[in-house]
């Protein structure tokens, strides 16, 4: 199925998706948790919300001015040979965190900026498997997260994860 939508700009999309800071401080009504004064985000959780079945946050707030890093849609492969890990989805899970850690710390961040993941299974029989994985990279604030599954992925990968962060340089 596609979707088709009117134009419209970055900022448009943005004001119509989250509205301004006010009407967020406004409609959530729930708990920002305590962070330290270097955090460079917030998790939001909310009663007044179901909390999701998976291992992420209902929502980040990330501060004004900082700088956001897009890192794209990575697969198990090993870098040193180009092929994936290996068939087994948690080693593939490991191997795209190794990858996301090095493209980030290239960008200046590290996995402790990641305020948010979209993930690409192609099987949704692997989704607690996967989600173990993600208990050891974010043991304490998981980011948010989409997914989607059913999906068929470059060199036949079980997952493919694209991950949002955010860094103050």
């Amino acid at each position: 199925f596609f979707f088709f939508f009117k134009q419209k700009t970055a900022y448009e999309m943005l004001r119509s998706l989250v509205g301004s800071e006010m009407c967020i401080r406004d409609r959530i009504e729930g708990k920002i948790q305590e962070t330290e004064n270097n955090r460079l985000f917030d998790v939001i959780e909310t009663p007044n919300a179901p909390s999701s079945p998976g291992v992420d946050a209902q929502a980040i707030k990330v501060h004004p001015g900082l700088h956001q890093i897009y890192v794209s849609g990575q697969i198990g492969i090993d870098v040193t040979t180009g092929q994936l890990i290996s068939d087994d989805v948690i080693e593939q899970t490991q191997q795209i965190f190794r990858n996301a850690e090095a493209i980030l710390k290239a960008a200046g961040a590290g996995l402790e900026n990641v305020v948010k993941i979209t993930l690409y299974l192609r099987d949704l029989e692997d989704i607690s498997l996967v989600n173990s994985q993600f208990t050891k990279y974010f043991p304490t604030e998981q980011p948010s997260r989409s997914m989607l599954s059913g999906i068929v992925l470059p060199k036949n990968a079980r997952l493919e994860l694209d991950f949002i962060a955010v860094n103050d340089h």
